[in-house]
């Protein structure tokens, strides 16, 4: 792995993140979702801990699909993301969903099982798929900057 470490997020109200070279997980915030601010105050203070405590150079986000219900929340958990990340000072890449199941699968139309298993057949052990969201995100990034991704361990 390069040296350029990276946090990954596939943002929801059940976060999965990724970080370079370490480790990778889901963050539920479903008990907050109900209230709006709640949520972004949760996820703004989870987001920067875990920014103080992995240090990364970059944060790679997947960003909204802008259809249906949840499109207000994921929007404003995205604006969150980018405000806590320049707060850290830190640059961020979005990637568009299509694109990165395109990385990934080599589908844009790719299901969240065949973004499971594409991640998988990589060698990384997840069953979610947020995480698995993230850890392709986490790729992509890499695969942009010329570096590859190992699996995480």
């Amino acid at each position: 792995m390069g040296s350029m470490r990276i946090l990954a997020l596939d943002i929801a109200t059940t976060v999965g993140w990724a970080v370079s070279g370490g480790p990778s997980g889901i963050k539920s915030f479903q008990r907050e979702a109900k209230d709006f601010g709640r949520l972004g105050v949760a996820f703004q203070l989870w987001l920067g801990g875990m920014i103080k405590h992995h240090r990364p150079g970059l944060v790679a986000i997947e960003a909204p699909f802008m259809r249906g219900p949840s499109t207000y929340h994921l929007m404003g958990l995205c604006f969150a993301a980018h405000t806590v990340a320049s707060f850290h000072g830190l640059p961020r890449r979005e990637v568009p969903p299509r694109k990165l199941k395109k990385f990934a699968t080599d589908n844009g139309n790719a299901k969240k099982p065949a973004m499971v298993a594409a991640v998988q057949a990589w060698g990384f052990d997840v069953t979610d798929h947020n995480e698995a969201d993230a850890i392709a995100v986490l790729a992509w990034a890499h695969a942009g900057a010329g570096e590859p991704i190992t699996p995480l361990g």
